[in-house]
C-alpha cells in the first residue's frame, strides 16, 4: 500500500531557475535533451516561480505537416493577437521569405507585454524545415516582448550556430538539467530518506544524473527500505534506450561497452564494423546518452546504458575480454603503451605485459603508472620473474631508485635465494641471467660501497666484460646526482678509502652499462680534490668530466660535473669563469632533452649558483621551499635542502635553517653519512650564530670540525670569499 501511494516530492532547483531566468530573456532558448531528463517540469517550475506570462502549445506526434503545426500556433495566438492578425493566422503557413517577415511585423504590432510562447517536446518528430526558418527568423527579429522556449530531444537540422554567437539564442542540454551529487542527497532528504555518502556517490555514477531514473530508484528506495536493487531503473533504460535502437547500433554499442571511452578509428577497429562511422555520428547527434568530446575527439556511453550493453552482449554468449584485447592492440599500434599495458592486465594476459615491456623502455612506464605495475608484479611468480629478467630487473631498480626501497630489496631477496636454492647459477646457460642479477644487487648495495664495487666487479667477471643486455646508459641517472660521494662517507678518517671505492665501482659499472665516457667515471677524484683543496686540480678535472658528458648528451652528468666545476670557480673567486660556465650550462642544458626529474636536478643547481653569486633566475618551486624528490639517491645527499640553505641563509631566515639543517643530519642516521653530518653542521653553526650567538655557535662547530678534521677536510669549508658565503 505504502508503494503503491506514494509520490515523489519534487525537488525545486534554484540553480535551474536561474539558468532559464538568464535563458528566455533571448528571444529563443532551447531546452534539449532525453526523455526523462525533466525538461517539462523545470520549464514549468520555473514558469511557475516567475509568475510570467506564458503560452505552452504541445505538437503532437501525428500532427508533423506545416498545416497542423500552422493551426496549432493559431490556436495559441489568437487568445493574444489583435484582430487584424488573426485575420492574418486565418490565410495559410507563412512560407516565402517576405511572408515570415510580414507575420513576424503584425506580430511585433500585436503582443505588448511580456509573453513566453513554450513549443513542447514532440518537436522532433514533427520535423519541418519550414518551422524551422520561421523559429529562426522570429529570433532573428528579436521581439520586443516576445521570448520562445523550444523543448525537444534532439534538434534535427535545427541550425541554432549563428543565432548562439549573436546573443540571440541559448541551449540548455543535459549537463544542467542532470541532478548534481549534492542535489541527489536533497532530493532524497525531501523524501524521507538521510542517504549516507556512500550511497549518494553510487547513485550519481550509475544514473550520470539522469532525472527520471533518480525518481525510479528513490521509489524502489522506499520499497524495500535500502540501495540493493536498480531493477526499475535499468528496465527504464533498457525500454527507452538500448531497445529502440537498431539491430546495428545494438551490435555497437554492446562491442563498445566494456570501454569507457573510444576514438572512432578504434571503435572500428575494435568491433571490426566499418558501419561504426555513420552508426556512432547518429547516436551521438540524437541521444544524449551517448556523448562525443570535440577536444579529445572521444565518444563515451552511457554508464548505465553501458551496464546494460555489456550484460546483453555476455548473455548471448561472447566475452568481454576479446573486446580488451582488441582494445589493447589498438592502444599498442597508437604507441600508448601504458593504456594498452593496463587493457592486457585488466584481461589477465600476463605474457602480453611482459612482451610489451620487453620490448620498449620499461623505465619509463614504470613511472608512468607505478601503482599499476605493483599489484601486478605482486602477482607475478618467481619462476615467471625469472623468466622475463629483463621486465622484472627494471622494475625492481625503478622501485629501488624512485620508489618504495624496501620494498624492492624484499622483493629481490625473495627472487634471488629462489634463483641461488634451485642451483640455477651453476648452470652455464644461467650466466647471463647472474651476471644481470650481481649488476642488480651491486646497485642495492649502494649504502656499503665495499661491498657494491665488489659485486659489480663479480658482475663484470661473469660476463667476461661483454655489456648488459638490460642496464645501459639510461642506468647512471642515479649516480648524477651533485656530491653522491656523501652517500659512500660512513666513517670518518676514511674519506680517501671511500672515494677509491667509487672509483673502482665506476670502471666496472661504466663498462657494464656502456658510458665509459660519460664523465662520471671523472667525478669521484674531482670531488676528492675539490674537498681536499687542490682546486685548480678539481677544475681540471671537472672540465674533462663536463666534456665527455655533453659529448654523450647525458644531461644528468652535464649538470653534475658542471656543479663541480663552479664550486671550484667560487671557491677560488673566479666571478668571470663562474659565470661562463653557468652560461655553458644553460646552453648545454637547452640542446639537451630534460625530464622532469632532470629538470628539478637542473633547478637545484642553477639555484644553489644563483645565490651564491646574489644574482635572481632561481625556479619558482625552490622560492617557494617546495621539497621536490629527484630519486632516492638525491634525497638521500640532501642536494635538495643543500640549495634550500643557501636560500634561506641568503634571505637571514635562520629558523627556517635550522630546521633544514636538522632535517639533512636526520637522514645521516640512515646512510652514516659523515658528509651530511659536516654540511649540516655548518648550516646549523650558520643559523644559531645569527639566532643565539657566538657561544651557541662554537659549540656546534666543534661537533663539525671533530668529524671533518680526520679527513683533513677543513682547508674547503672556511677558505671562502666573503663575497660568496656569509659566515
Amino acid at each position: 500500500m505504502r508503494e503503491e501511494l506514494f509520490q515523489p516530492r519534487e525537488l525545486k532547483r534554484q540553480r535551474i531557475n536561474e539558468c532559464l531566468a538568464e535563458a528566455v530573456k533571448l528571444p529563443l532558448c532551447i531546452v534539449q535533451a532525453s526523455a526523462g531528463m525533466g525538461k517539462k517540469t523545470a520549464v514549468r517550475d520555473f514558469l511557475e516561480e516567475a509568475g510570467v506570462r506564458y503560452f505552452w502549445y504541445s505538437l503532437k506526434e501525428d500532427q508533423c505537416d506545416d498545416e497542423w503545426i500552422w493551426k496549432r500556433i493559431t490556436e495559441v495566438l489568437a487568445q493574444e493577437v489583435k484582430e487584424e492578425v488573426r485575420e492574418f493566422l486565418g490565410t495559410c503557413f507563412p512560407k516565402t521569405p517576405q511572408e515570415r517577415q510580414n507575420f513576424i511585423h503584425q506580430l511585433n504590432r500585436s503582443v505588448q507585454k511580456e509573453t513566453i510562447i513554450v513549443i513542447e517536446n514532440e518537436y522532433q518528430d514533427t520535423y519541418s524545415e519550414e518551422f524551422d526558418f520561421l523559429l529562426e527568423d522570429i529570433a532573428e527579429a528579436e521581439l520586443d516582448h516576445l521570448h520562445i522556449v523550444l523543448i525537444c530531444q534532439r534538434l534535427s537540422g535545427f541550425r541554432c550556430g549563428k543565432l548562439i554567437l549573436d546573443r540571440k539564442c541559448t541551449v540548455i542540454r543535459k549537463n544542467i538539467l542532470s541532478f548534481t551529487e549534492e542535489e541527489i542527497g536533497t532530493y532524497f532528504k525531501n523524501n524521507g530518506i538521510d542517504l549516507p555518502f556512500k550511497e549518494r556517490k553510487a547513485i550519481y555514477q550509475y544514473t550520470e544524473g539522469w532525472t527520471s531514473v533518480i525518481c525510479l530508484i528513490l521509489i524502489d528506495y522506499m520499497r524495500t527500505g535500502e540501495l540493493n536493487s536498480f531493477f526499475s531503473a535499468w528496465n527504464f533504460m533498457k525500454e527507452l534506450v538500448f531497445d529502440e535502437l537498431s539491430e546495428t547500433e545494438r551490435e555497437i554499442i554492446m562491442k563498445l561497452s566494456p570501454l569507457e571511452n573510444f576514438t572512432m578509428q578504434e571503435a572500428i577497429y575494435v568491433t571490426q564494423m566499418p558501419e561504426c562511422r555513420i552508426e556512432l555520428q547518429n547516436c551521438a547527434l540524437e541521444t544524449n546518452f551517448m556523448e562525443y568530446d570535440m577536444v579529445t575527439r572521444t565518444f563515451r556511453l552511457h554508464h548505465l546504458l553501458r551496464l546494460i550493453a555489456e550484460k546483453e552482449y555476455t548473455d548471448r554468449g561472447n566475452s568481454v575480454n576479446e573486446v580488451w584485447k582488441r582494445s589493447a592492440m589498438w592502444e599498442e599500434r597508437q604507441g600508448k603503451m601504458t593504456a594498452a599495458i593496463q587493457n592486457y592486465i585488466k584481461i589477465g594476459e600476463e605474457q602480453e605485459v611482459f612482451r610489451v615491456l620487453e620490448s620498449e623502455n620499461a623505465l619509463e612506464l614504470y613511472r608512468t603508472i607505478p601503482k599499476v605495475f605493483e599489484n601486478f608484479f605482486r602477482g607475478v611468480s618467481v619462476e615467471e620473474k625469472l623468466t622475463h629478467l629483463k621486465a622484472y630487473l627494471i622494475y625492481i631498480y625503478y622501485w629501488e631508485v624512485y620508489g618504495v626501497m624496501e620494498n624492492a630489496r624484499r622483493d629481490f631477496q625473495e627472487t634471488e635465494k629462489y634463483f641461488y636454492e634451485k642451483g640455477m647459477d651453476k648452470s652455464p646457460q644461467n650466466k647471463r641471467m647472474l651476471g644481470e642479477m650481481l649488476i642488480m644487487r651491486s646497485i642495492m648495495s649502494i649504502d656499503d660501497v665495499g661491498k657494491m664495487a665488489e659485486t659489480i666487479q663479480q658482475a663484470y667477471e661473469v660476463l667476461e666484460g661483454r655489456p648488459s643486455e638490460i642496464f645501459n646508459e639510461r642506468f647512471i641517472a642515479m649516480f648524477m646526482v651533485p656530491e653522491l660521494y656523501g652517500i659512500y662517507y660512513s666513517e670518518a678518517g676514511k674519506l680517501l678509502g671511500s672515494i677509491e671505492k667509487i672509483k673502482e665501482f665506476s670502471r666496472y659499472y661504466l663498462a657494464l652499462v656502456n658510458a665509459k665516457d660519460s664523465g662520471w667515471e671523472w667525478m669521484a677524484e674531482g670531488e676528492y680534490c675539490y674537498l681536499m683543496g687542490d682546486v685548480q686540480r678539481a677544475v681540471e678535472i671537472s672540465e674533462i668530466a663536463f666534456q665527455k658528458a655533453c659529448f654523450r648528451k647525458e644531461a644528468a652528468a652535464i649538470i653534475s660535473t658542471a656543479f663541480l666545476k663552479m664550486k671550484c670557480y667560487i671557491y677560488l673567486g673566479k666571478y668571470t669563469e663562474l659565470v661562463e660556465c653557468l652560461n655553458v650550462l644553460e646552453e648545454a642544458g637547452s640542446a639537451i632533452n630534460k625530464r622532469e626529474n632532470i629538470t628539478v636536478l637542473y633547478d637545484l643547481v642553477n639555484g644553489y649558483i644563483r645565490q651564491c653569486m646574489g644574482e635572481p633566475g632561481i625556479a619558482e618551486w625552490l622560492k617557494n621551499y617546495e621539497l621536490i624528490s629527484y630519486n632516492n639517491y638525491f634525497k638521500i645527499t640532501c642536494a635538495g635542502s643543500v640549495t634550500y640553505g643557501r636560500i634561506l641563509m641568503e634571505e637571514g631566515k635562520y629558523a627556517q635553517l635550522t630546521a633544514i639543517a636538522e632535517d639533512m643530519m636526520e637522514y645521516q642516521e640512515w646512510s652514516s653519512s659523515c658528509y651530511l653530518r659536516i654540511k649540516g653542521g655548518v648550516y646549523l653553526t650558520i643559523a644559531k650564530y645569527h639566532l643565539f650567538g657566538e657561544e651557541a655557535a662554537r659549540e656546534e662547530l666543534e661537533k663539525v670540525l671533530k668529524v671533518a678534521q680526520k679527513d683533513n677536510w677543513l682547508h674547503c669549508l672556511w677558505r671562502t670569499p666573503e663575497n660568496f658565503y656569509q659566515f
